[in-house]
């Protein structure tokens, strides 16, 4: 018997980063034998409407939810997010917890433990990269870590591999979605400092679901 699970809910927007990612991992969760207890994937874009739907459906996954099994949550997710841990835990669940982004490393809340307490009151989490990977070690984490090493998750279109065929004078298209603040951006102004650049660039102002 399977006994992997994840939680799907409604998304505000499934064409920004926010929205995109979770979408995603919760393709490649289905993909690699997790299912989802919860009401199918939405995309209402009312708040009210989709907070109400969340937890109803949150509800009737955790009611399903076997004893001893094992739930893999995404983060963020504040609202209900104790909520589903608590019950979890009562039911003696593994939690897995993918972190997406750290509101703390932005330097947009000054309770870094509040912010930590919630995300590490699993058995194990998921991050991007071996910078985030260190921050969580630097904040006294012990629980297992692993680290992906990407960020996007599934492109609509395919990568281009360099092959036998691959030139110099071969070209690549960039797309940018976001937007040019230098607190947060910095790093596409030094775009302009590479040596030998074999791409062209393309800003879209307004994030939409692609993968560069």
């Amino acid at each position: 018997m399977n006994k992997k699970f994840f939680i799907s809910r409604n998304y505000k927007s499934v064409f920004n980063a926010a929205g995109k990612a979770k979408i995603d991992c919760e393709d490649i969760l289905k993909e690699i034998s997790f299912r989802n207890i919860g009401f199918s994937q939405s995309a209402i874009p009312n708040s009210a409407i989709g907070t109400i739907k969340n937890f109803f459906g949150i509800t009737y996954a955790l009611l399903r939810l076997p004893v001893k099994s094992t739930l893999c949550t995404q983060y963020p997710f504040n609202k209900f997010r104790s909520y589903i841990i608590a019950i979890a835990k009562l039911k003696n669940c593994s939690i897995i917890t993918i972190v997406h982004d750290v509101r703390a490393l932005k330097g947009r809340t000054n309770n870094i433990q509040k912010e930590l307490d919630k995300i590490i009151t699993t058995d194990a989490i998921i991050v991007h990269n071996e910078s985030m990977k260190q921050w969580f070690l630097n904040q006294g984490t012990s629980i297992p870590i692993t680290v992906l090493d990407i960020f996007d998750y599934l492109p609509s279109k395919g990568i281009p591999m360099q092959n036998d065929t691959h030139t110099t004078d071969q070209k690549y298209e960039i797309v940018y979605a976001g937007g040019f603040a230098h607190g947060k951006n910095a790093y596409i102004y030094d775009l302009d400092t590479v040596p030998n650049q074999h791409f062209s660039m393309i800003w879209i102002p307004y994030p939409i679901n692609i993968l560069v």
